[in-house]
């Protein structure tokens, strides 16, 4: 756990250590320190399996033997020891050989049975040098696993990141078009509008005017036979406006009828021009507004971040079957915020902190999704445990992983996992740990 935690790069299982972990942290160093200050403590003190191998220690086949003829009893063996042995070879001495060295009278021998394996030498100079070319042997060797671990260590750390997977790639490269198109979409949809708008006014204000020659021609962008309709309607009608048809004149000075008439029918027919091209230039407008606005918010929830899952990353596409057979497709969860969690029915903390999530999933129904992933390692009947748990018939969307959403968001064996993704699907959160209904919602505030 040391040596895990002593990576930056897995902070976040920091929330897995508890007070078991602290104990037993607290055992190691006071044995650790026990160890500085007495030799081998643990052995001879505390292991319950030494004091159990100490009980057949008479019967050790292969072990240390004292050879009582030359024994001349002066102690030097027991003396040098380094476990305290009452004598050599009683139910405490581990058999080292270390006695061997010191004995002056070569009457302790390594054997197994009455066969000798390794024979005590009286020449004790040539002994002790040779003690202490095997010990600056095993000197050497320890300090050339200690580099090399090091030196592993090292290139591990400093290890280049692997290339891209080509389905991560081109998930980022489809993202990058998608966000160019709505940009453009946008664009010409805004352009549109402005168009629409402005033809609407001008032909409106010029036919206010008497739909004289300014308004003829911005109707005449509408189409030409708009165009015609507000001159008059025909002949008779555009004399009439003008003042240049003798009928018109009649008409105007009130002599004749049937003038009259015509100039009012003209006044009509124009009108209703008019006013038919004022409608369909409100209704490009609108339509127009409602495209721009459209594109717009399609270009509003779109990332330009790489691919991956840590935060900050925007997280691959995917789709998985949910248990009632319906099929959830991350992209179209855009513009809200997805809350993956990875738990499993064997698993007690993630059982117990399912109901926070239906309960966050009530609380923010028009802006939050939640999609509960089961492990693929142990696939009970899911479905009979959300019965038994109270959970068949929440909000949730439940499914059962094949190992899809494990690869997309770096899933863990440790459960239970929570990813969170902002309303742009990048991601805000990735960690192993239990949620409680106030961390949800911070999570929830962070990532809206």
């Amino acid at each position: 756990a040391i040596g895990m935690l002593s990576n930056k790069n897995n902070q976040s299982f920091f929330a897995m250590l508890n007070i078991f972990f602290t104990r037993k942290f607290v055992i190691m160093l006071i044995i650790g320190l026990a160890c500085i200050f007495c030799y081998r403590s643990f052995c001879r003190f505390i292991c319950p399996l030494g004091a159990i191998y100490g009980m057949f220690s008479k019967l050790a086949i292969i072990g240390i033997k004292v050879d009582a003829e030359r024994c001349n009893g002066c102690g030097s063996c027991v003396r040098s020891c380094p476990m305290d042995v009452k004598h050599v070879g009683d139910h405490e001495c581990v058999h080292c050989g270390k006695c061997m060295d010191v004995c002056h009278k070569g009457a302790i021998s390594m054997k197994a049975g009455k066969m000798t394996l390794i024979a005590p030498t009286m020449d004790v100079e040539k002994q002790d040098q040779a003690t202490k070319d095997r010990n600056a042997l095993r000197g050497r060797m320890a300090w050339a696993v200690a580099i090399i671990v090091l030196a592993a260590a090292l290139i591990y750390a400093n290890w280049p990141e692997p290339a891209k997977k080509p389905k991560a790639a081109k998930a980022e490269q489809t993202a990058t078009q998608t966000a160019a198109a709505s940009g453009e979409a946008g664009a010409a949809g805004g352009a549109g509008a402005a168009v629409a708008e402005a033809t609407s006014d001008e032909a409106g204000t010029e036919a206010v005017q008497g739909a004289g020659e300014a308004g003829a021609e911005a109707v005449e962008g509408a189409g030409e036979a708009g165009a015609e309709a507000v001159e008059g309607a025909g002949e008779a009608g555009a004399e009439a406006v003008e003042g240049a048809g003798e009928a018109g004149a009649e008409a105007v000075e009130g002599t004749g009828e049937a003038g009259a008439e015509a100039v009012e029918g003209a006044g009509e027919a124009g009108a209703e021009a008019v006013e038919g091209t004022g409608e369909a230039g409100a209704e490009a407008v609108e339509g127009a507004g409602d495209a721009g606005a459209g594109a717009a918010a399609a270009q509003t929830f779109t990332s330009n971040a790489p691919i991956g899952y840590e935060v900050g990353n925007q997280l691959e596409d995917f789709t998985i079957t949910c248990l009632d057979d319906s099929e959830f497709h991350l992209a179209d969860y855009r513009g809200k915020v997805v809350f993956i969690n990875l738990w499993a029915t064997y698993c007690g903390p993630c059982v117990g902190e399912l109901p926070h999530f239906a309960e966050l999933q009530k609380t923010h129904a028009d802006d939050v999704v939640v999609i509960a992933c089961h492990s693929k390692l142990v696939v009970t009947d899911v479905k009979e445990n959300l019965k038994d748990i109270g959970m068949a018939d929440s909000n949730l969307k439940f499914a059962v992983d094949d190992g899809t959403v494990w690869e997309v968001v770096n899933g863990s064996n440790t459960l239970p996992q929570t990813i969170v993704l902002n309303r742009n699907g990048e991601v805000t959160y990735n960690q192993i740990n239990s949620v409680t209904p106030e961390v949800l919602e911070a999570l929830y505030e962070e990532a809206k």
